[in-house]
């Protein structure tokens, strides 16, 4: 079997992947964060692809640029696994080299694993796990829609000879169908919080500053690319990287969300009818797919002049509206008094230059039952991290 994505191929191990397999698995950051400690040399590799990696849905994570072997995954299953399993439910375990971390590549895989799992095995839960301190891990799991389920304390672990402590997560066929699970109040960590703001005191919170965009501003004009759609990918990037981003509330059922994912709503403005016309963007973690799906959209929107908002059929997307015309120092989004709209509203006005550096004004408003300044300042400082940061291929 032959798993594809948008960047990777997904493939069962060949002898022949020991030389790259090592190259990765040598890393002491990546085996024992894992569960295995390092490989030792190319033999070891090839000893663990012919005794480990060569079985049933266990795949070679293979860049599909270069054909390069840059990591692992499986769906595990029985005695594979080291959960208690049903004949209806299966693991997915996964590694990745530390050259790649942070490019969205295991939840690129991760996603079509799930996909491959749910709909060739029919299996109604999904399990994975994290050991204590594995924040990565942790998020990349969100990233793909698992939550948390319990902790397993004091687990002996030969492999490692020491004792751990793991986060187990799950993920059932029917959330993975609508694109989002309901959140339990009863367990959720915000639950006295999101009850007083919800209950007696209905608000927003906002928080406008100026992040520093010089590298994001100078790598859009070395690569010719715009820079509103990288910074639009940065923001994306940003507001899914944890799940108090990705929250909302259900009128219908009365119930508390968060989806798998949310996708920008962003605008155009028509010059000549001063008007503005709403454009939704699917959002994916490849840089490269996402610009050129807004690239796509916004030329699509160019060809109408009325407004097009759809909310019905666009649920999971966030407002994201730049303010082209002037460098503002605040400004507020108010919605109707008690309105539960929990989904990030985003601004941003133009960048301008201060003592060599390009500043940019960005305002973020989350409502309070949901998020505190602390979560609020964190978009802007997780925002500006990820400006600095070498996304944009030169």
């Amino acid at each position: 079997m032959i798993l594809e994505t948008n960047r990777l191929i997904l493939r069962p191990w060949e002898d022949s992947d020991a030389e790259s397999l090592y190259e990765y698995a040598k890393d002491e950051a990546v085996g024992p964060i894992a569960g295995w400690p390092p490989h030792t040399s190319v033999e070891n590799s090839l000893w663990t692809i012919q005794n480990v990696l060569k079985k049933p849905e266990s795949y070679a994570v293979v860049l599909k640029e270069k054909g390069e072997v840059v990591g692992s995954i499986s769906i595990l299953t029985g005695e594979g696994s080291n959960m208690k399993l049903t004949d209806t439910e299966a693991e997915i375990g996964y590694w990745i080299g530390v050259p790649f971390w942070g490019k969205g590549l295991i939840p690129e895989a991760v996603k079509e694993i799930l996909r491959h799992a749910f709909e060739t095995y029919q299996y109604t839960t999904i399990w994975c796990g994290y050991f204590e301190g594995n924040i990565k891990s942790k998020r990349a799991q969100e990233k793909c829609g698992f939550h948390f389920h319990h902790i397993e304390k004091d687990i002996p672990w030969p492999l490692m000879n020491d004792i751990r402590t793991e986060y187990i997560t799950c993920l059932t066929k029917e959330e993975w169908e609508r694109g989002y699970r309901v959140v339990d109040l009863s367990t959720y960590y915000r639950k006295g919080v999101y009850t007083h703001f919800t209950k007696d005191c209905r608000c927003s919170t906002s928080i406008t500053a100026s992040i520093d965009v010089t590298k994001l501003v100078n790598a859009s004009k070395q690569t010719n690319t715009k820079f509103y759609i990288n910074f639009l990918y940065a923001l994306a990037k940003v507001l899914n990287s944890r799940e108090d981003y990705r929250m909302q509330y259900l009128y219908q059922s009365d119930e508390l969300i968060v989806y798998e994912k949310i996708n920008p709503c962003h605008y155009i403005f028509h010059d000549d009818t001063e008007t503005c016309t709403v454009v939704y963007t699917e959002f994916d973690y490849d840089y490269h797919q996402f610009y050129k799906n807004v690239e796509a959209d916004i030329e699509r929107a160019k060809n109408t002049r009325e407004y097009g908002l759809d909310q019905g059929g666009n649920p999971n997307h966030f407002d994201a509206s730049y303010i082209s015309w002037l460098s503002y120092d605040s400004l507020n989004v108010e919605l109707p008094d008690g309105y539960p709209y929990y989904l990030p509203i985003i601004n941003w006005g133009r960048y301008r230059e201060e003592n060599g550096t390009y500043k940019m004004p960005v305002s973020v408003r989350l409502n309070h039952a949901v998020a505190d300044g602390y979560l609020v300042a964190n978009v802007l400082r997780k925002l500006e991290q990820v400006c600095h940061t070498d996304f944009i291929d030169k």
